[in-house]
């Protein structure tokens, strides 16, 4: 994971020692040669050792991003953060509704991927953006977006015109995914300009969107690079490209320098 701060920096210090000296011990024990329960012993304490530094490390990656959310303006409590094992970069913003209290349950969800290969401007972004998401209640607007969507094409499946199979069918069905996607790519849109200016008001760096679409636009694996990934990218996916979110924060980065000048 990235180093936060100081304190992440400690922890990766110490469990390189906590490294060494279970090599050490491994070498002394077999110079020794010493029993199983004596190497066995070694392992458990390397084991609990690792796994304690490693809960250590998500408090420290946890209370990092709690204390950013706080700078743009949210209460300590107000969102919960998890940390998902995936070494793809992504971050997520999700609600799950209280049973048994009147509070739903707010999330921001960041991946080991994201924190591993991104800078601390591109996490910053990443959260600030996904911190729109739940001000503007995009999570509940695109769900029914996506629910009246399949409501519709299911009605026009039941009109012989547009019946499944059919030619116009799977027009209308396509026009209709396609119409779905726009909505909720503007959503990601604003989402990144919001990103943007709560970064510029609470002091930080806003240039981190711009560094993390180009990381993004620059993985071999972009599907943006090839005209049928481009295409195919139009009718599945729910974000725009990465070609106009990078333009997007380019002139908003251009316009807060010149408002500087």
């Amino acid at each position: 994971m990235i180093i936060f701060s100081r304190v992440g920096w400690h922890i990766l210090i110490v469990k390189f020692i906590i490294n060494l000296i279970f090599l050490y011990s491994i070498y002394h024990l077999y110079k020794i040669s010493a029993s199983f329960s004596q190497y066995l012993e070694v392992v458990f304490i390397w084991i609990a050792s690792n796994i304690i530094i490693g809960i250590i490390y998500k408090i420290n990656v946890k209370f990092y991003i709690k204390r950013l959310l706080m700078k743009l303006g949210t209460g300590f409590w107000e969102y919960k953060v998890k940390i998902i094992k995936d070494p793809s970069i992504n971050a997520f913003a999700y609600k799950r509704l209280g049973f048994f209290s009147d509070k739903e349950k707010k999330y921001i969800g960041v991946t080991t991927g994201l924190l591993k290969k991104c800078s601390k401007d591109e996490i910053n972004f990443a959260i600030a953006h996904e911190l729109s998401h739940h001000r503007n209640n995009d999570i509940v607007v695109s769900f029914f977006t996506k629910v009246f969507g399949k409501l519709f094409k299911s009605g026009l499946g039941l009109i012989k015109t547009f019946k499944s199979g059919s030619v116009l069918g799977f027009l209308a069905s396509l026009a209709i995914e396609v119409g779905i996607k726009f909505l909720l790519k503007k959503q990601e849109l604003r989402a990144d300009k919001d990103a943007f200016h709560y970064l510029k008001e609470a002091g930080l760096n806003p240039s981190g969107g711009l560094k993390f679409f180009e990381r993004l636009k620059n993985n071999p694996d972009n599907l943006e690079n090839t005209i049928f990934g481009k295409l195919l990218l139009t009718i599945t996916d729910e974000h725009p490209f990465l070609e106009t979110r990078i333009k997007k924060q380019r002139e908003l980065l251009e316009t807060h320098i010149n408002s500087n000048k």
